[in-house]
Formats: structure tokens, sequence, C-alpha cells
């Protein structure tokens, strides 16, 4: 009797542990083995044929898109003739190629056809468009390529297309392929190249990350790292003039250090050039050289990883509070190192070890790391364009989690977006957070959205929203937005813990008005101005005097930051922990620029306990390592390992209703690149001039370049001088005669009867071709006389003229007041016109 009851213990105990062990298994292996490898790139990529080389590389989007902002590149047409598209098919058949010509918005239908006579090619085919209609000279046009692989989605792909009889694309080819070619050739170089460098002394040449037209003949040659190509360089032009072109180039390098490890580094290379009889003329040149994160390359001496030839401008960097666990973003790759288990896992990338291949280097996308627990969850989002993986050809943001115990990533969330990475990257990098509520918070289109990602609801908390008007901590808990995104009507700010939900409220004074500025930590610093000290406040531009600098902190404290008697700050930018502020004073009814002025908080620096360290070598110049704290050793190189994606059945896509922003934004183009974007166009030229670039619209359409306004430009005969009844209606007549020049049907009467301000009527009557210029220079706003449209000037409040003409000395305009046309040297007019209020449009 007693065995028998012992034996159906045993048996009981048996049965319980292992239903236990099979519990335990699910629920710990579950992840595990419902995963698998992010899925591999499945697209063609297409290529400009030019002669015996494939330029201006298109990626395709298998979503919809605003096709006004899909014009990465410039396609050349000379002499009307044919056009040669060479399709890498990789695993797919392509058996046609559809196309249609539009015009440079995208809403226009041109001309269209399908191309079903392919050529064989090696690794594709090639599609020849011989044009039905003859294009017209110096015009952009928009073309979109169709293709429908067998089994696949229709996937389309973008290049602007501009015709002219002759671009010299042949030479500059040459020209670049020979240049870039021989800095891998040290003494031809010192032979051959010289003559196109300006070397200058007070240009650093202690890194290979960036060099340019001014650096050393060693740096432009890589110093002594002595790098191998991997790969095809790929070409993309960017601009053609008439004698001149800017085009941008990428590809690997890889190089062995002394213990024969190799390191590969990611280039691009941005020109300049003009062409020449005799000769090509390299006008501008820049490098930009970064490492890819090598988790085998540590240096036990300096106890620290060993980043390499790189920036450590945007490396994001995450810890746990001992330092223990640590994340970083490089090149846009996810890591993650674990110092107990000596690992370094690769959480997330879509490049492929170090396979070259278009498809994984293509760099219009990012990760931002949200936050990362004590355990090594990591929270982050990649948002621009999807490489590969579910969502490939896509852009949009994916919402993801990382499970360090587990080494997998799932998909929380992901929301398409019609914009490209571009664009939409300013809006993302300025709001995007999510709390543990599994709220998720971000900026796109002008709206803030709240999406619950349990239920799948959003909520639009917050509209017309700007990168200026709208603004976030450093951590993303934070949230501070202005009522109103013109701060000459804003009264309000709104800060939003968006942790808690808790909401609180800066409320400006009687007769006051309030600007955002940005976080210093959690402390959000704001300005405020008098209503009755902004002159001409229909003028959206205009200059926005803050008399005193505040700073609110989290718990709503507010103190004074900067306040100086008979000083105003026009405009002020927080970097790092320094709070620079341009300022005017007061100079009878306007305001002149005085010296400027930097404060610098003394609180301290937000510390995550680990240091970049620049270490110099004679071969490879400044290398920057990643140093740890005493107390962790790094003496041994981790154990590397790739997550897996977890396999979900639900749907995690939310797809926003598609909404133009009401905001205008501006764009620094530089070198290729597509700076921050700027709410106004004043701003955005005075960085572009700066900076030596262009100022491209939210259609990708120029707004401004540097380097393209004539010596001399007019058309004043053309403009009938209008005059005004009296100095208040001077900007109707001016806006009467630009309307008349225009052939736009709209009497002096009617405009004086309506009583707008210059923004309404630009915008009612040229619509999105009209700009406020306010901000920029008299020579800079003068690039549109040299486009063939009129300025419109304001001289004093109330009082406005309109530049028709200019040459290097004199400047010719109209006054409707005077009722003449009048002829005075720029340095009276730029006298005459200190408050820089300009006008103009973009001529067709």
């Amino acid at each position: 009797m007693i065995k028998q009851v012992i034996a159906r213990v045993i048996v009981f105990l048996i049965a319980f542990l292992g239903g236990l062990f099979y519990f335990n298994h699910l629920s710990t292996a579950g992840k595990t083995e419902m995963s698998a490898e992010m899925n591999q790139a499945t697209l063609p990529v297409l290529y400009i044929q030019s002669e015996d080389q494939y330029i201006n590389e298109m990626h395709g989007y298998t979503g919809e898109m605003d096709e006004s902002m899909l014009k990465d590149t410039l396609t050349p047409v000379e002499n009307n003739k044919q056009l040669s598209v060479y399709i890498k098919e990789y695993d797919n058949t392509i058996t046609s190629l559809q196309y249609e010509l539009l015009n440079v918005s995208g809403n226009e239908v041109i001309e269209k056809g399908t191309i079903k006579k392919l050529t064989k090619a090696s690794g594709g085919v090639i599609a020849k468009i011989n044009w039905k209609k003859v294009l017209t000279e110096k015009k952009d046009y928009t073309l979109k390529l169709t293709l429908k692989p067998d089994g696949g989605v229709a996937t389309n792909y973008y290049t602007r297309v501009r015709y002219r009889e002759e671009f010299h694309l042949k030479e500059y080819l040459d020209f670049v392929n020979y240049f870039h070619d021989t800095t891998f050739e040290t003494e031809k170089a010192n032979e051959e190249l010289k003559v196109y460098m300006e070397p200058r002394e007070d240009v650093s040449n202690n890194s290979l990350t960036s060099v340019n037209i001014h650096s050393s003949m060693e740096s432009l040659t890589f110093a002594n790292l002595k790098p191998k190509q991997e790969g095809k360089m790929q070409i993309s032009i960017q601009e053609l003039g008439d004698d001149t072109i800017s085009l941008e180039t990428y590809y690997v390098l890889s190089a062995e250090n002394s213990k024969k490890q190799k390191e590969y580094f990611y280039v691009t290379e941005y020109y300049r050039i003009k062409y020449g009889e005799e000769r090509m003329y390299l006008l501008d040149f820049e490098r930009h050289q970064e490492e890819y994160l090598n988790p085998k390359l540590i240096d036990s001496a300096k106890n620290a990883f060993k980043l390499g030839i790189a920036s450590n401008q945007d490396i994001q960097l995450a810890t746990s509070s001992d330092l223990k666990k640590m994340a970083v973003v490089r090149e846009r790759q996810l890591w993650y190192y674990d110092y107990k288990s000596v690992s370094m896992t690769k959480v997330f990338s879509f490049r492929q070890d170090n396979a070259i291949e278009a498809r994984n280097d293509y760099n219009q996308h990012n990760i931002k790391i949200i936050r990362m627990e004590e355990d090594g969850t990591i929270y982050f989002a990649v948002y621009g364009y999807m490489n590969r993986g579910r969502h490939e050809g896509t852009c949009g943001i994916a919402l993801y989690e990382f499970d360090s115990n587990e080494t997998t990533i799932e998909e929380l969330l992901y929301v398409p977006s019609k914009s490209t990475y571009s664009s939409l990257k300013d809006e993302v990098e300025q709001v995007l957070y999510y709390n543990e509520k599994q709220q998720f918070f971000f900026l796109m289109d002008g709206q803030i959205h709240r999406i619950d990602c349990n239920t799948k609801e959003e909520t639009v908390i917050a509209k017309n929203v700007t990168t200026t008007s709208a603004v976030s901590s450093k951590d993303g808990t934070l949230l501070a937005i202005q009522d109103n995104i013109k701060p000459v009507k804003n009264t309000k700010i709104v800060v939003w813990n968006l942790d808690t939900g808790k909401r609180s409220a800066i409320q400006a004074k009687k007769g006051e008005r309030l600007q955002n500025i940005g976080f210093v930590g959690n402390n959000l610093l704001y300005g405020i101005a008098k209503y009755s000290d902004i002159k001409d406040k229909d003028n959206d531009e205009a200059i926005f005097p803050m008399y005193v600098i505040k700073m609110c902190d989290s718990k709503m404290k507010q103190s004074t930051t900067y306040k100086k008697d008979g000083i105003y700050v026009s405009q002020a930018e927080i970097d790092g922990q320094a709070l620079e502020l341009t300022r005017v004073k007061k100079s009878g009814n306007d305001y002149v620029e005085t010296d400027s002025d930097i404060m610098i908080r003394k609180e301290e620096a937000e510390d995550s306990g680990l240091l970049f360290s620049l270490s110099y070598s004679a071969d490879r110049y400044n290398q920057l390592y990643l140093v740890f704290p005493n107390h962790i050793y790094i003496t041994t190189p981790p154990q590397i390992m790739t997550t897996r994606e977890v396999i979900f059945d639900d749907y995690r896509t939310v797809t926003i209703a598609s909404r133009k922003s009401a905001v205008s934004k501006y764009y620094v183009s530089l070198n290729g690149q597509l700076l921050n974007g700027y709410s106004k166009a004043g701003d955005a030229i005075q960085m572009a001039a700066e900076k030596g670039g262009d100022v491209l619209g939210s259609g990708q359409q120029y707004i401004w370049q540097s380097g393209e306004t004539p010596l001399y430009a007019g058309f004043a005969p053309e403009v009938d001088t209008i005059v005004a009844r009296d100095v208040k209606d001077s900007k109707n007549a001016c806006m009467a005669m630009i309307l008349q020049y225009e052939n736009i049907q709209a009497s002096y009467t009617d405009l004086v009867l309506a009583d707008a301000s210059m923004d309404t009527m630009l915008n009612q009557y040229l619509g999105k071709r009209s700009v406020n210029l306010s901000g920029a220079t008299l020579s800079q706003a003068l690039y549109y006389v040299g486009k063939g449209a009129p300025v419109v000037a304001r001289v004093k409040e109330d009082y406005y003229i309109l530049i028709t003409s200019y040459n290097s000395t004199d400047i010719r305009y109209t006054d409707p007041v005077k009722g003449m046309v009048i002829k005075e040297s720029r340095s009276q007019v730029e006298e005459m016109l200190a408050d820089k209020i300009f006008y103009s449009y973009i001529k067709q």
C-alpha cells in the first residue's frame, strides 16, 4: 500500500515538474522560436546610363508618396536625345518599364508611355525612352518610372529631368572620376591635383573625417591610411548651371590596421565644377568619412572602444545607471554592449555585415534611442526610407522594443508617411517619445500625434506646429508648444509632461507675447516681447524683439535668465550648454543690429559617465575612442551577436490621414545634403549664404542659390508705374505692378479696397510661388530680380517700393508714392532698406 502511494506521488511530481518545465519553456523561448532574421531587400535599383557608366541611383517606393518631394537627383537630357535607364534586377524579372513625364510639382502629366523592348545588360536590363514631345530648354520636369516585378508590387522611382543642347556631362563625369581615382595615388596627386586645391593655413588638417578644397594634399590623399575602395563609386547630380555642375558621390572604403584587422568607412564627396574649354575648374570640394563600428576594436590601455575615423557630433548614447550596459548609434546602426556577458549585439541595421550593396548602404534613414531600461531593454525608432524588411520601399516611423535577454527586436508600431526622409527627419527629431503607458508621440506634417500602441487609437494633440513653435527636452519627456505658431500672436506656452500627461501653461501678461527658444536639460528657455515693441505686425518675418529671456524648470518655477536695458534679443539659439544671442537696439522707429552675446550655463552638463577621447597618429590623424570609467575594464573583445525579429500576426500599422502642413518650410541644401528646415525663408537664406549652400522649398523647388545671382539684371521698361494715392497704399501699388507684369487680372482699386497685408496678397495671387524674404540682405534679395521677378521692399512703416533692375553699382526701383522710377547707388539703397523687409516670388 505504502509503495503504491509513493509511486503515485513520484508520478505526480514528474508530471508536475514536466508541466512546469514545458510552460516555462514556452514563456521564455516563445520569442526566439517565433522570430526570424529581417527579410532581405527585394526591390530593383535604377540608374541613368551615361555612356559607359551608371549615375543617379534611384531607390523604389512601394507606398503612396508626395511626388513633389521626390527629386533627389537631376538627370540631364542633351539635344532632346533618348534617355537610357539601367534596371539592376537582382532576383527579379523585369519585362517592361512605364514612365510619366510630369511638371515639376508632379500634378500634370506631360507625356507617358510603356517600354517593352528591353536590352540585356550585366546584372539587369536597359530601357530606352524616346521622347514624344520636344522638351523645353532649361525647364525642370519630374520623371516617374514604374516597375512591376513578376509577383511583386508596383514600385515607383523618381528623378528631375532638365533639357539643354549641351551640358558637357561627359567632361564633368570624366573629371570627377579622374580626380577621385587620383586621390588614391599620392605621388600622382601631388603632381596633378595641386592646381585644383586651395590650401589655407587656418584650416585644420588633423582629421580625415572632414576634408575640403582648403585642406592639405596629405589630407586629400588619406594620409597614410592606404585605403582600398570596395565596389564602385556612385555619382548623383544635384544641380546644373550654364557652365557649372554640383554632384555628390558615395562609396565604401576598407583599410587594415596594424593588427591586420579590416576597418570599413562610409564616404561621401561633394564637387562643384566649372567647365572650361582648356580645363575644368574645381570651385568646391568636400569629403566626409565615417567609420563603421567594429566591436572587436578595443584598446585596453585606454579602457575604450575604438570608434576610429569619426566625429562625435551625431553619436547617441544611453547607459544603465551602473554603466555596465550601453546602447550606441553609429552610422545608422544600433549596438548594445553588456559588460557582464562581454557581448556586443547589433540590435538594428539595414546594412548586412560588410556586404557592399546599394540597397544596404542607402542612407536615407536614421535611428533614435528613446530610452533604455536598467535591464537592457531598449525602445527605439527607425525613421525614413525602409531599405528592407516588411516595410521595404516605404517611408515612415517604426517603433521597436529590444529584449536583451532574448536578443530579439519586436515592432510595436509602424506609421507610414508620404514625406521623404529629408523632410520627415526635422519633425521626428524634434518630437519623438514613447512612455511607460505605451503611448507614442511624434510630430508629422505639422501635427503632434499620440498613438496608444495597445488600442491603436490615434489622437492629434496639437495642430499647425513647426519645429520652432514646439520644442522638447533632450530625453523627450517634456514638450513645450506655443498656442500660436506666430510669436507676434502668441500669448501662451503649454508645457506637457509626456510621462504623466500633466499640462501646465505659461501665460503672457497683458500687452506681451511669448516665443519658445528650447530646452537646456529639462529647463525651458523662452523669450518675452512687448506687443508695442513689435514693428510691422502683419509681416511674419519681422523682428520679434525680446526684452527678457526666462527659464522655467520642470516644476514650472520661473526665473530671469537674460535682460539688458535698451537691448533686445532678436534671435536665440541653444548650442549644448551655451545660449547664443543675436541682439538689436532701437534707432528711431526701427531696430539696428548690435553686438551678439553668449551665455554659458554653469550647471553640470548631462554626464553619461562615458567620455569621447581623440588620439592622434601620423597614419590616420585623429581617431575617436569611447572611454569607460575605471571600475569597468575593457580588456577583451566582446562576442558579437545579432538580433532576430519577432514574428507577429496582428496589424500594427497605423495610417494617418495625409495632411499638408499649413506652414511653409525651407531647407538649406549643402553638398547634396538637406540641413535643418526653417519656417522663415530669410533665416534659411542667411544660413545658406554663410555655408555656401542653396535653399529649397517644401516641394524641392529652388528658393535661393549661392553664386547664382547675375552681376546685372533688369526689366524696368516692362513694368508700368502705378502711382499710389498715399504712403499707406504703396504696398497695393507695388502688388498691382507685379500683377500687371505677370498678366494676372486684378486692379489697383481692387487691392486698395481689400487692403490686405503683403503676405496675404502674394499668397492670394501667386500661391506657393510667393516668398517672404524678410531677414535676407538686399544683395541676397536681388537673386529674384536676377531670375526675372520684381522685389517689393519696405523703406519704412507702410512705405514700399518695387525693385526692377540692378548692376554692380546702382539699383533701379519704382517709387509708387513719388510716381517715378529712381536710380540710386547700391549703398544708398542698402542704407534706405536697413529693415531688410523684402517680398518676391518664383518666376515661372
